[in-house]
């Protein structure tokens, strides 16, 4: 970003301004209000939660803590994170799997010997 946007309202601003976008034509992109967005624009409102929603949603590079705080960049790709994300989520499927594979082979171990050991007992029981 060229400059600081110290407000929510500077950074929506900022938003419609790098999409090239007017009020009326972000207000049908995130579905706000034409006077919503307005108002928000002119700091006479906050936005609602859902307004904030909106907006992450309608553009995506816009990250959900640059525009509530105003502490991370825009985000121009989240590509990566997502990559690194699935491929955690992959890694632990995969340890979980293992993990499922090694309780399911000594269950069954250990019913064997249960079994094997009532067998014994109940064999020993009738003698």
């Amino acid at each position: 970003m060229e400059e600081q946007q110290s407000t929510i309202q500077s950074r929506i601003s900022y938003i419609l301004e790098r999409e090239g976008l007017t009020v009326s034509a972000f207000s049908q992109r995130s579905g706000i209000s034409w006077q919503t967005l307005k108002n928000l624009i002119n700091g006479r409102n906050l936005p609602s939660y859902d307004a904030l929603v909106r907006i992450v949603q309608s553009v995506d590079w816009v990250d959900a803590n640059w525009l509530l705080l105003g502490t991370e960049e825009v985000k121009e790709d989240n590509t990566q994170a997502f990559v690194s994300l699935l491929t955690r989520q992959e890694k632990d499927i995969e340890r979980l799997t293992k993990s499922n594979e090694i309780l399911y082979r000594d269950n069954s171990e250990l019913t064997k010997k249960l079994l094997n050991l009532t067998q014994r007992s109940v064999s020993s029981d009738e003698k």
